[in-house]
């Protein structure tokens, strides 16, 4: 029997949650032919390893530079060397995740392990110098998303974060800052690996509103078998607080490039085609970036009734929340796994990401609709009416870009938006997020997402 290479796993589980043989060629990303086509994504991480056959390209050489991205690479616009211009160690991190992201190999005994946007292309951000330093910029607004914006990026992908901060900071400011102030561009963060610990352990600046904060649920290599379960090493949200975190969950380990150092194949690195195994939410959060940019590409090509839609960070979020499953529970290191009896969003947020529960199209068994509204002080509500003749379920979900406060305030909402549902000709009220009344408290608990379902 063929062995599931565990990128095909990831490709097919995030699509429509199952695997088989063939399950690819028939998924609707290979119907519609959504592969990430014309999607530029920036990614900071410790280096690539440009010879990989995920994204050698024979004919262009790399742009190593602070400027001009070049349009010809096919997988790698500009690499922007912050620290440094490589991927100092064997099997680097940077390489595996942009692997799982945009990797597509030129060699076909390697294409099981491309990434799921085998067809967006990177900018790519280098964080990690030769001793395997990791540094990241301290303004993150102005040395970092502002250096992708100003290239064309409208996706950040980003595997790091803080193994020492669990609170909201100046980092998560920075975030939410510049989202507010540039609301078309989607930031993605790893929640953390710091699981074991328990509750209160996503680090920074994962804890950031505006951006969408990934855990992990396992693949086919940690606990086989088990991909609706939350990995034993994902982050935790804080119950005490009741902030929902992370937002949603991914598969977090897989197989995917593998980076070489020129004394491993002795300068002969040209379109190797080495793969490694790795685990973490940095794995698990690439996986998501590339389900933003195929959810960008669904939004570009008219998908959506036949027209392009306006792309803001809130929609893009909103369709990544709304298009999730419930996990079952979460497992040990040991591999034994419980379901949940409590606390279930502070583990999966809300669900595990599941691409054919939001991507619509003609044949699809459920109706999808989009919205922009504004809330002020002239416009407080808005109500919507929806005829449901029949309907095997219904869910709403609603996302807004908050301004940033400051780290120190004791509320971290700077508007509270509330949605609740209510069925003509009951007196009953839905609340969102699993909640029994309103939530009218000032406090850190409230939160920028609702969903009722």
């Amino acid at each position: 029997m063929r062995g599931r290479r565990l990128n095909e796993y990831m490709r097919q589980i995030i699509v429509n949650g199952q695997y088989s043989e063939s399950g690819e060629t028939t998924n609707i990303l290979s119907k519609h032919n959504l592969h990430g086509q014309n999607i530029l994504v920036g990614v900071g991480d410790s280096g690539i390893d440009v010879k990989s056959t995920f994204f050698y390209d024979s004919d262009h050489e790399v742009r190593y530079a602070k400027s001009s991205p070049d349009s010809n690479h096919r997988k790698i616009a500009l690499y922007y060397p912050f620290i440094d211009s490589t991927e100092a160690s064997t099997g680097g991190h940077g390489t595996h995740v942009c692997g799982t992201l945009v990797g597509e190999a030129n060699q076909e005994s390697a294409s099981d392990s491309n990434g799921l946007a085998s067809k967006a292309r990177i900018i790519f951000f280098d964080m990690e110098n030769t001793k395997e330093e990791f540094y990241s910029p301290s303004d993150l607004y102005n040395n970092y998303f502002d250096v992708f914006y100003n290239f064309g990026v409208r996706i950040v992908s980003n595997s790091w974060g803080s193994i020492e901060e669990y609170e909201y900071d100046s980092q998560c400011r920075h975030v939410d800052k510049f989202i507010w102030e540039n609301n078309d561009m989607t930031i993605v963060f790893a929640a953390g690996n710091d699981g074991e610990s328990g509750f209160n352990t996503v680090g920074t600046p994962g804890l950031a509103k505006n951006s969408i904060c990934v855990g992990s649920s396992n693949g086919n290599h940690v606990v086989p078998g088990k991909f609706d379960y939350i990995s034993y090493f994902s982050s935790r949200g804080n119950r005490y607080s009741k902030r929902i975190m992370p937002h949603v969950v991914s598969t977090g380990d897989m197989k995917s490039a593998k980076s070489l150092s020129e004394y491993d194949c002795k300068n002969k690195c040209n379109d190797h085609t080495d793969t490694v195994i790795m685990g973490g939410t940095s794995m698990a959060t690439p996986s998501v970036s590339a389900a933003v940019a195929i959810i960008t590409q669904y939004l570009n090509e008219g998908y959506y009734q036949n027209n392009s839609v306006d792309i803001r960070a809130s929609l893009v979020k909103a369709m990544v929340i709304h298009g999730t499953v419930p996990t079952s529970g979460y497992c040990f290191k040991s591999k034994i796994c419980n379901n949940y009896s409590s606390d279930h969003m502070y583990y999966e947020g809300w669900g595990r990401v599941q691409l054919d529960q939001v991507l619509h199209f003609d044949d699809s068994d459920f109706e999808l609709f989009l919205y922009y509204g504004q809330i002020h002080k002239q416009k407080e509500k808005i109500i919507f009416k929806i005829p449901l003749i029949s309907a095997k379920a219904f869910k709403a979900t609603m996302v807004y870009t908050d301004p940033p406060v400051s780290e120190a305030s004791s509320n971290l909402l700077g508007n509270d938006i509330d949605m609740t549902i209510t069925i003509e000709g009951s007196s009953t009220v839905y609340y969102p997020n699993e909640m029994n009344g309103p939530d009218r408290k000032s406090t850190r608990l409230n939160s920028s997402h609702d969903q009722i379902s």
